[in-house]
């Protein structure tokens, strides 16, 4: 039986969160599917993973970090026999003993795993399919048809119908008020308020005595220090001149002559013996042979004057020989001025081509030492403009600092001067100055003797005034202290009280949300797994008859192809034969007629 207290899921395996943020949980995320239950064993308590595919990433993380976790296990409930089958399931999910027809014969896509399960094995049930290896199906119906295995499409169809039953719920802890945590008014008070005493400065001993005179010679300036004395030796200032040490301008390297490749040389050759109308006659005569029929060039002449010399009756005849011989003479001149012409015009042609080639050099020779050449004289010029620039820079700076020095020199001369008067003029205002103070001096010391015994007996009247205001006003703030501090602690207690029963509120509503929520997930949840199970199912029967009519198109394409094929095969085999025969005519009838 199916115990919902007692049943735990894959979250709620010993690092669960920790293992879906592992390579081996990435690495299988695109396989996992929901239509198994595999129990896994964890120090003796069982967690029901939703797939395999998990359930062996699961063991296999779990394994990296040194905890053994075992396959099999109690899932929670138990199932009963399976009917017509000898072998029998006493605990977990297994397929260990699946009788030999458990899966209808059939032919299935590449890939697919899922097979139909034998109706007999499901309570009469059509159409159940299963993936190979699979411990049990999640169908509408469990395959044995027994009661006491899990009900898995009920389980969600009762969650979607908003059944909470078994949900486990959040309960608040409340903020309760304990001892020490309310205030009283106890040693928060000052007790009476202590009289302070108040102290007098005497007025006697104040008077200051006159100051005497001043210091002689008190504010004077000695003398002056003279800045000028080097002005005679000085001289007048020298300006600087330029001497160059030679010519800007170097053309050593500028002028240059044209390089050996810059200047043509006419080409000549020699004719060529294969233009020379002999040559070519003596090779058209080298083909006649003794005995030999005649060339093709010769044999129309020959044949005119045999013709012309039998007519006669001269066939035999020295006349004939000698007319034959002119005959072919003058038909191997012919030929051979031709070719001899040939021969002469593609020389010449390589002659022609040869000189242009040579000019054509020559240019080229010619525009990179001209370019050399403007190359070689602009870097001469800059060199001489960039000398001439540091000579020029050079006698500036030395007139400068010539004409600074002097005017130093000047300067200094007036400055002595003006320093000798402002000093006579500083020691007659100091004298007077000094003179001034001292009598001013005299007076102030008199008003302050008298200002300060009457400042005295001021200041002693005021103490007593402000000690007795401020002994008043200790006792007035220390009644205030006493009364805000009441205040205080009465209001923290009113906020404290105030803050347990916002916070106690607040934990109720937020204990009723997650409550409601978490049975809104649920519902939802399962609701969304009862329709995917639907779809899951349709879209296996829609590519089951989907892939029946696809095998029959290619079958029937397959069987077109065959046909099609046998007729090409004959058609091809007839042209090839007509073919063969062709040829062989052919080349007989050219064996015998030339």
């Amino acid at each position: 039986m199916f115990d919902k207290n007692n049943y735990k899921t894959e979250k709620d395996a010993p690092n669960y969160e920790a293992f879906k943020q592992s390579d081996e949980y990435a690495k299988t995320i695109n396989q996992m599917g929901a239509a198994v239950v595999v129990p896994m064993d964890i120090g003796g308590t069982t967690y029901n993973f939703g797939s395999g595919v998990e359930a062996d990433a699961y063991k296999a993380y779990m394994s990296r970090m040194g905890v053994d976790v075992k396959s099999g296990g109690s899932p929670g409930f138990t199932t009963g026999a399976l009917p017509n089958d000898p072998n029998k399931i006493t605990g977990g999910i297994g397929m260990d003993a699946q009788p030999p027809d458990y899966y209808l014969p059939g032919i299935y896509p590449p890939g697919d795993n899922r097979r139909e399960v034998n109706p007999k094995y499901t309570g009469g049930q059509k159409n159940v399919m299963e993936n190979l290896g699979d411990y049990t199906y999640l169908g509408k119906q469990n395959r044995t048809g027994s009661t006491g295995m899990v009900d898995i499409v009920s389980e969600m169809e009762e969650a979607a119908a908003g059944n909470t039953t078994g949900m486990p719920k959040v309960t608040p802890t409340f903020v309760a008020e304990t001892p020490g945590t309310v205030m009283t008014g106890d040693g928060t008070e000052l007790g009476a308020a202590p009289v302070a005493g108040t102290a007098t400065a005497a007025t006697t001993g104040l008077a200051t005595p006159t100051p005497t005179g001043p210091t002689p010679g008190l504010g004077q300036v000695g003398g002056v220090a003279d800045v000028s004395s080097g002005l005679a030796a000085m001289g007048p200032a020298t300006a600087a001149q330029l001497t160059p040490a030679g010519p800007y301008v170097d053309m050593t390297g500028v002028q240059a002559g044209p390089s050996a490749g810059a200047i043509a040389t006419a080409a000549t050759d020699q004719l060529d013996p294969r233009a020379t109308t002999q040559y070519q006659l003596g090779q058209i005569m080298s083909s006649l042979q003794s005995g030999a029929p005649m060339p093709p060039w010769a044999a129309p002449a020959v044949r005119k004057i045999g013709s012309i010399m039998q007519a006669r009756g001269l066939g035999a005849s020295s006349m004939a020989g000698a007319a034959m011989t002119q005959a072919l003479m003058e038909s191997g001149v012919t030929i051979a001025q031709q070719d001899a012409n040939k021969y002469a015009t593609i020389q010449l042609a390589n002659l022609n081509n040869k000189q242009q080639t040579a000019l054509a050099n020559a240019a080229t020779f010619a525009a990179m030492d001209k370019a050399n050449l403007n190359a070689r004289m602009q870097a001469a010029v800059t060199n001489a403009q960039a000398l001439l620039s540091v000579d020029l820079k050079n006698l500036d700076n030395e007139q400068k600092a010539s004409t600074l020095t002097f005017s130093a020199l000047t300067q200094g001369l007036f400055k002595d001067a003006a320093e000798e008067n402002a000093r006579r003029q500083f020691n007659a205002k100091n004298q007077l100055q000094v003179e001034e103070f001292f009598a001013e001096l005299g007076a102030q010391v008199d008003t302050a003797n008298a200002n300060r015994v009457a400042a005295m007996r001021q200041f002693n009247t005021s103490e007593k005034n402000a000690m007795s205001q401020f002994n008043t006003s200790l006792k007035d703030s220390r009644d205030k202290f006493n009364a805000q501090m009441k205040f205080a602690v009465d209001q923290s207690n009113v906020v404290w009280r105030r803050e347990i029963n916002t916070t106690n509120t607040a934990l109720q509503n937020e204990t009723n949300r997650i409550n409601v929520q978490n049975a809104y997930n649920m519902s939802q949840n399962a609701l969304n797994n009862l329709w995917q199970s639907y779809r899951d199912n349709a879209s296996w029967n829609f590519q089951k008859s989907e892939n029946q009519l696809q095998r029959e198109h290619d079958i029937g394409t397959l069987a077109m192809q065959f046909a099609n094929s046998e007729k090409l095969y004959s058609q091809a085999q007839k042209d090839e034969l007509a073919a063969g025969i062709g040829n062989w005519l052919g080349a007989w009838a050219e064996s015998q007629f030339g």
